[in-house]
């Protein structure tokens, strides 16, 4: 963990010192740019797996539901104090000192890992690409020989897949044509166009950590696979609609500003409804996968999630572009239907 995120900090620095020299070549920077993107998402990709195995080793079983809620509530709190902190600092300073902030941040982390103490038992066998592939190929055969956990995996890709589109593509391209060509909108003259999504996330950022605080104070459930299945059936409804009042008020011409009240209704639902299916989730893996097999398992699970959001984008930017908003909020819903029925017709959860 400490390595990733120092090699991650000495990315970002050494990509701002590249891009501070060529700061006049457009093209360069965009270079830059890329490699440090796919480099840190290499990193991301093998800090979240070593993160996630390592909680059983310092949190006793009956606190597992009470750390993923405490996580839940801390990701949330960063993601509002980062959409407010970015506005401000974006106007106050260069792009490039706050480049060189977040890297200093990564190290600043990297270095507090350190601290982490718990009873580690150094495996036998050398790390290669080889035996990286062998781990996931162990970690899905896992996965095949239960499929109550299997369920759980498709779960989430389906959920990653299905909800990328809207704040990816649709929220953008609603606030860049929408909003932005409409006469007037809601608190026009105190909010500008991209506002609102600072807006739309505040809300969603708020009502996930209150959630996260309220499931962590809950006692911890042996079974929660039914209570998901119900949830996700209200999330199913929440996306049916959310497409409806775009449909009903922004293709149709009735009123843009109640489209507006409903996208924050939504991201307050939604947030509400993500946590009660995420944490219970994560809490059901954590406690059914063998500790031995945790860490192959949640690479799995992470490259099974982020490594279909490529595929989200290309598919709902060709949506968008060629059949509009309107048809790409009917394609995440009928995703997020599919991805109920799939869900509630599974015995198997039953068994988490």
């Amino acid at each position: 963990m400490y390595i990733c995120d120092c090699l991650k900090g000495v990315l970002i620095l050494a990509a701002t010192f590249g891009l501070f020299l060529t700061r006049q070549n457009v093209g360069t920077g965009l270079i830059i740019l890329f490699i440090m993107g796919i480099c840190s998402n290499i990193i991301a990709g093998i800090f979240s797996p070593a993160s996630s195995s390592l909680l059983p080793n310092i949190v006793e079983k009956e606190e597992f539901q009470k750390t993923q809620s405490y996580f839940s509530a801390m990701n949330s709190i960063q993601g509002i104090a980062g959409v407010l902190l970015a506005g401000i600092l974006y106007a106050l300073l260069p792009a490039y000192i706050l480049f060189v902030i977040t890297g200093v941040c990564y190290i600043a982390s990297g270095v507090s890992e350190m601290f982490i103490r718990y009873n580690y038992t150094k495996n036998e066998h050398a790390l290669t690409f080889k035996r990286t592939f062998d781990n996931m190929k162990d970690g899905f055969l896992y996965l095949c020989g239960r499929k109550s956990l299997f369920m759980v995996l498709l779960m989430f890709t389906l959920i990653n897949f299905f909800v990328t589109p809207i704040n990816g593509n649709i929220v953008p391209y609603f606030v860049k044509t929408d909003l932005r060509n409409a006469g007037s909108y809601l608190f026009d003259r105190m909010v500008t166009p991209e506002m609102w999504t600072s807006i739309f996330s505040i809300c969603s950022g708020i009502t996930s950590t209150i959630t996260a605080i309220v499931i962590s104070k809950k006692v911890q459930k042996d079974k929660c696979g039914r209570g998901i299945k119900k949830w996700l059936t209200m999330l199913s409804g929440v996306m049916i609609l959310i497409a409806a009042a775009y449909f009903v008020f922004v293709q149709k011409g009735i009123s843009l500003n109640y489209f507006i009240i409903s996208f924050c209704i939504y991201s307050i639902l939604f947030a509400i409804i993500s946590c009660e299916v995420n944490i219970p989730a994560h809490t059901a893996v954590l406690l059914t996968v063998d500790k031995e097999m945790l860490g192959k398992v949640m690479s799995l699970i992470g490259v099974a999630v982020q490594g279909f959001i490529p595929l989200s984008s290309l598919i709902s930017g060709v949506v968008l572009n060629k059949y509009g908003t309107a048809r790409l909020f009917a394609f995440c819903a009928a995703g997020f239907v599919l991805t109920d029925i799939i869900v509630v017709s599974s015995k198997h959860l039953n068994e988490i």
